[in-house]
């Protein structure tokens, strides 16, 4: 769910998607307690949920419904790799752990000889894609009404 704002904002515009992931990220690292510095490296991830909304804009310039369950796999697909990237050289370098959504998965897979990577990957997938899905349609379901209002608002002032 941290990425809500990010995903509504990069509906408007890549700024406004760029600044609300980096609010996010600072405003976590600033007042969540015991968040090292390190997590920092996340905001790759919001970074590339913004540039995928705003390349799928620009390719199909409308979204509509289906084009927002295309966009739900394809955020929480490419999140899942790009997570397990970044947390196999956060283990390597910082002896990284993961959150508590994966770290049983991680545990079990990893425990049982599996690639580091493989073993963040693999529980990844089913998350991100619940947890993008409810992103992405409130986001989308956000940037619509707030979309709608300011039309309203354009037409008042217009009358």
């Amino acid at each position: 769910m941290d990425t809500l704002f990010t995903v509504a904002a990069s509906f408007f515009g890549a700024v406004s998607g760029v600044i609300a992931a980096a609010l996010y990220h600072i405003l976590y690292l600033l007042f969540y307690q015991n968040v090292a510095a390190s997590s920092l490296v996340w905001m790759i991830c919001s970074l590339t949920i913004v540039l995928i909304i705003r390349l799928y804009i620009k390719i199909r310039k409308r979204v509509e419904f289906p084009d927002i369950i295309l966009l739900i796999f394809l955020i929480a697909l490419i999140i899942s790799v790009e997570g397990a990237v970044i947390f196999t050289v956060l283990n390597a370098c910082t002896n990284f752990t993961e959150d508590s959504q994966i770290k049983f998965m991680y545990a079990l897979l990893n425990s049982n000889n599996v690639s580091v990577f493989v073993s963040a990957l693999l529980p990844r997938v089913p998350v991100n894609i619940l947890d993008k899905a409810i992103c992405v349609l409130l986001g989308w379901f956000s940037f619509k009404g707030v979309r709608k209002i300011l039309e309203a608002i354009t037409a008042s002032k217009k009358a």
